[in-house]
């Protein structure tokens, strides 16, 4: 467990900043960017301009930094709109927990642009990864209204045969309003 970390990335010092734990999440040693996740994890929504790393460090090699990447998202909240195309991109070109976790962000914004809406609308129906499908359409339905364009995308993911996404769209479409 990364809680006991001893910070020596920066020498012993204290790594308390959010611009030496993102530069600590990029060193080569486990322990430093074990360390590094799990005090983002600590800082919550503080931690939220540090997202696009966060959501990156879900594929590392260290499974320690993946559970405090996780830890770390799910405390998260919205991410701020200056991360949207980043995020967009990741969701459309990732696998697994990172495209996962880039939907999920998308699905907290409070004001999402055009793009967003367009991007899930493309996942929800043509993610490779169940999860990542599923977790679409709770996105799209979280964004109320401003999701209408996705309707159609949502009606369909209704007929599919994973009945849990099914479900998902079908909730989404209640959420969004006709």
């Amino acid at each position: 467990q990364a809680a006991g970390l001893s910070s020596h990335f920066l020498g012993g010092a204290d790594m308390t900043t959010l611009d030496q734990l993102r530069a600590a999440m990029q060193s080569e040693a486990p322990i430093d960017r074990a360390e590094a996740v799990e005090r983002l994890g600590r800082m919550g929504v503080d931690a939220a301009p540090a997202a696009i790393e966060l959501i990156q460090a879900t594929a590392d090699p260290s499974e320690t930094v993946r559970d405090w990447a996780t830890n770390a998202l799910e405390n998260l909240g919205p991410p701020p709109a200056g991360l949207e195309p980043q995020l967009n991109e990741l969701a459309r070109n990732s696998l697994g927990d990172q495209a996962y976790w880039a939907v999920t962000l998308l699905g907290r914004l409070e004001m999402p642009g055009e793009a967003t809406i367009t991007t899930l609308a493309e996942v929800v129906v043509g993610a490779r990864d169940a999860k990542v499908r599923q977790r679409a359409a709770w996105a799209l339905g979280n964004l109320g209204p401003e999701a209408k364009p996705a309707l159609p995308q949502l009606q369909a993911a209704t007929q599919l045969t994973d009945s849990r996404l099914a479900r998902l769209a079908g909730r989404a479409i209640q959420q969004i309003g006709s």
